[in-house]
């Protein structure tokens, strides 16, 4: 107040004449939430098409160049003879000795590492790793090799994802932007978005959530557009077949389905196989892949249809342009070779050679069924083939029926694919596994099928859980001593220890009461008292203490006998309720 006259503050001021705002923190925070999940899936969507179309567009440039140079064309016994195949896989193979000894990679990255990430709730992902071996599968399909593609783009995808997270923070959960690349990898790479949102849900979050689908959504369709528009690229398998009534088709696709499972199993049991046998051969890496590089090399100079991608094999087997007879040495060639490229060190994808087995199969059994009298299933069953050895192989039916409706443009073939891809992977599942990629982890001891906790369980270290919150008895105490300090420390047991810190042995106070007071504590210690070994992980210190009886369970080094502290089972069921609480809140956003 002055002079009789009320001034109002400034704050006071700018509220009145300020607009109001209706909007909670809450929504302003979802309306941002909301405007960076459309941002991040159009720039994932823009990165996977720009680098999904340089690595499919480069393999395909060398390869059609390698085909048509005739420089290394000699002529033996009145026989032409193209050398260029083996000089380009071996120097292939140079190349990748090169970078994996230059640095130090001792495993490349592929789609099972991507699940493998999407899973965790560290979501680590070797993001360096991650670029080198998509670069390694680049030069060996440039080189020749009978491996696929597509399985390093869809890791390549889940690296750039990875990368990003890296960038944004905490704008969504890992394995949300692992999905997205994915999504952006099968959406360019095969010019089919649904597939690619499909894919990312099915074969690596393996769960569909609202959280993750815009995102992926957008990035999907986005990389599709892109690659449409500017790149202009056309469906990678064609085909004018007529397809025939659903009613007449069914009953054949369903019945040739253990034959395509059996195709699926001998393709990843060969090359499961022949990686057992280099592993264990004691061979160097350079021996291995040089082998590799030039058993394939020999075998293209005479079947040249089994090396690269074979896309073009692909439609060749779909127009009905092989003999029976070249299929069926073409597709055990094709088995053969890529698992030989694989399993010495010339890495790349199955997903490509599994398309290529799977339509050779089914061009097999479509030849036969013909002849047969069911003229129709000829022109149908290398598509279901196509989609049920693929489908089988990466763990994901529904995707490979989705490609080949996206592909082809025809609803009715997709739905004359469903009963083969069904049968394929129902059997494939039950006799090796839900997919080659789930096999792969499993025999690294990891099982995503599992689910997260039990994954996130297996990981975390007990030693986190631990606590210096016990009794210390040095060894030359005595009974009463001990007694002394386990009453005031309110603890039934103690554990004795050297002035080093190792461990001696645990005490158990009942056994010290009626004991005399002035002997010392060694001969009163506890014979093989349940340890854990610090590097365990959570899950598997549960499983140990399963039979136990006590108040705590001290952490000791097995081989230097130091000791890091106890847990009690009260600190283990809170670890697993802390984990527990972590994983739905990761799947909660």
């Amino acid at each position: 107040m002055f002079l009789g006259l009320r001034f109002k503050s400034k704050d006071t001021m700018n509220n009145d004449t300020a607009k109001p705002n209706h909007l909670s923190p809450f929504a302003r925070n979802r309306i941002k939430l909301i405007l960076n999940i459309f941002v991040f899936g159009l720039i994932t969507g823009v990165l996977m098409a720009i680098f999904a179309n340089i690595f499919v567009n480069t393999v395909s440039f060398i390869s059609s160049y390698r085909t048509t140079l005739d420089i290394f064309t000699l002529e033996v016994f009145g026989t032409a003879i193209n050398y260029l195949p083996i000089i380009t896989l071996v120097l292939a193979a140079s190349v990748i000795i090169i970078i994996r000894n230059h640095f130090e990679i001792t495993r490349w990255n592929g789609p099972a590492d991507s699940i493998y990430a999407a899973h965790r709730t560290d979501n680590e992902l070797d993001t360096r790793v991650g670029y080198f071996s998509s670069l390694v599968a680049l030069i060996s399909a440039s080189g020749g090799s009978s491996v696929g593609l597509y399985g390093p783009l869809v890791h390549l995808g889940a690296t750039i994802g990875t990368s990003l997270k890296a960038i944004t923070k905490d704008l969504l959960s890992t394995d949300v932007f692992i999905g997205c690349g994915v999504a952006g990898a099968i959406s360019a790479g095969f010019g089919a978005p649904l597939a690619g949102i499909i894919f990312a849900h099915e074969a690596v979050l393996r769960h569909f959530s609202m959280r993750a689908l815009a995102p992926i959504a957008i990035a999907s369709f986005t990389a599709s557009a892109i690659t449409e528009k500017i790149f202009n690229k056309s469906s990678i398998f064609q085909t004018n077949n007529e397809i025939p009534e659903l009613a007449n088709i069914l009953p054949v696709t369903l019945a040739c389905s253990p034959i395509f499972a059996i195709s699926a199993i001998a393709f990843m049991m060969c090359i499961r196989t022949l990686t057992q046998i280099a592993a264990k051969s004691k061979l160097s890496p350079i021996v291995l892949i040089y082998s590799g590089a030039m058993i394939c090399g020999v075998t293209g100079i005479f079947v040249p249809q089994v090396l690269g991608l074979g896309t073009e094999s692909i439609n060749q087997m779909l127009s009905g342009n092989f003999l029976l007879s070249f299929l069926i040495i073409i597709l055990i060639l094709k088995i053969l070779m890529t698992s030989i490229c694989l399993s010495s060190g010339l890495f790349g994808g199955i997903f490509a050679p599994a398309l290529f087995i799977g339509t050779a199969t089914g061009s097999i059994v479509g030849k036969i069924v013909s002849i047969l009298g069911f003229i129709g299933a000829g022109s149908v069953l290398p598509f279901c083939g196509m989609a049920a050895v693929g489908g089988a192989i990466i763990g994901a039916p529904v995707t490979a029926v989705i490609i080949i409706v996206e592909i082809t443009g025809s609803y009715s073939l997709g739905l004359s694919t469903m009963a083969s891809v069904a049968g394929c992977c129902l059997i494939t599942h039950l006799f090796f596994g839900h997919s080659f990629f789930d096999r792969q982890l499993i025999d690294r001891g990891i099982n995503v099928n599992l689910g997260r906790g039990h994954l996130k369980l297996m990981e975390e270290p007990v030693l986190n859980y631990t606590t210096d919150d016990f009794c210390r008895i040095d060894k030359s105490e005595t009974v009463n001593s001990a007694l002394h300090k386990m009453i005031i420390s309110k603890y039934t047991e103690a554990y004795i220890m050297n002035k080093d810190s190792q461990f001696l042995g645990k005490l158990i106070i009942n056994d010290l009461i009626d004991a005399k007071k002035t002997l010392n504590v060694l001969s009163f210690i506890t014979q093989e008292p349940l340890t854990l070994n610090p590097n365990l992980s959570v899950l598997q210190s549960i499983e140990a203490c399963r039979s136990f009886v006590g108040e705590s369970i001290p952490i000791v080094d097995p081989d230097l006998k130091k000791f890091h502290g106890v847990i009690s089972e009260a600190d283990l069921f809170s670890a697993y309720l802390d984990l527990d609480k972590q994983i739905k809140d990761l799947e909660n956003g």
